[in-house]
């Protein structure tokens, strides 16, 4: 697969994880936004995760014993 059929595949993919039996009603638009929101929510996430290591990798540095927190 190419860099863009793995994305493509990826969105495929969370749309069925949005679209369940059980939310066949949704709107287009609806499914659109969810899929957004939960795209927006994943970079979060992520965001957040890599700050914290850095801070805790900071931490770590300046006082010994949050060594023990990170290990």
């Amino acid at each position: 697969f190419s860099g863009s059929a793995v994305a493509v595949e990826r969105i495929f993919s969370g749309g069925r994880d949005t679209i369940a039996l059980r939310r066949t009603r949704l709107s287009a638009d609806t499914i659109r936004t969810l899929m957004l929101v939960k795209h927006h929510l994943k970079l979060k996430r992520k965001t957040f995760a890599r700050c914290f290591d850095a801070v805790l990798k900071k931490m770590a540095e300046e006082d010994a014993d949050v060594v023990e927190l990170v290990a």
